[in-house]
């Protein structure tokens, strides 16, 4: 497993990123963040985590659990509303929030690039609520596998940090387009202070 980690490219590689800061961190201030998928997983991978834990430190470790937990709380809001909406989860990589939120009725998608899906498939298999969808954000024939009649929210917990702004207007163009119901994103301002250095 861990020479198709290092087969990762470009912005592929900062997945480990979160996972390990929800794991270690999570584990660590558990009154913010608990995160038990997340420690079960890193605990099972065959990665050295030195590099991202030297780079980052508690600082880094401490934005990925306020980032998932304000996310957590903001879906929680969404779907205490809407128990049956779609949940859309835009650059996905090892993100275990349905783990957290899940209540019993929501149909969540993960999206994320075809590598990285593959990858996800062997270490967080797919549930019937649960599904997976292998592209790039910007190939929008993944609006089709959506069902959003009961209501939609799409979360990305940093992925639009690698975009330009005109290629966010457009997907967001898009989305009011063929989305018809109300859709929200996060984003994290201080994301772009625990960049880890991509080579």
């Amino acid at each position: 497993m861990s020479k198709e980690f290092s087969n990762l490219q470009g912005i592929q590689k900062t997945l480990m990123l979160p996972l390990w800061g929800r794991a270690v961190f999570g584990r660590l201030y558990p009154e913010i963040l608990d995160d038990k998928e997340a420690v079960n997983i890193i605990s099972s991978l065959d990665y050295d985590f030195s590099q991202i834990e030297k780079a980052f430190g508690e600082y880094g470790g401490l934005c990925y659990i306020v980032r998932a937990k304000k996310i957590d709380d903001t879906i929680k809001r969404f779907i205490a509303k809407r128990p049956n909406a779609a949940i859309v989860n835009i650059g996905a990589g090892f993100d275990t929030a349905f783990s957290r939120v899940d209540n019993g009725a929501i149909h969540w998608y993960d999206i994320d690039l075809d590598e990285v899906i593959a990858l996800r498939k062997k270490i967080i298999p797919e549930k019937i609520r649960n599904r997976y969808i292998a592209k790039s954000v910007f190939d929008y024939s993944w609006f089709k596998e959506i069902d959003f009649e009961k209501g939609i929210l799409f979360v990305g917990g940093g992925v639009f940090y690698f975009f330009t702004e005109d290629k966010i207007k457009e997907l967001l163009s898009h989305w009011r387009k063929i989305f018809r119901a109300e859709s929200f994103i996060l984003t994290d301002r201080q994301k772009r202070r625990c960049k880890y250095p991509i080579k």
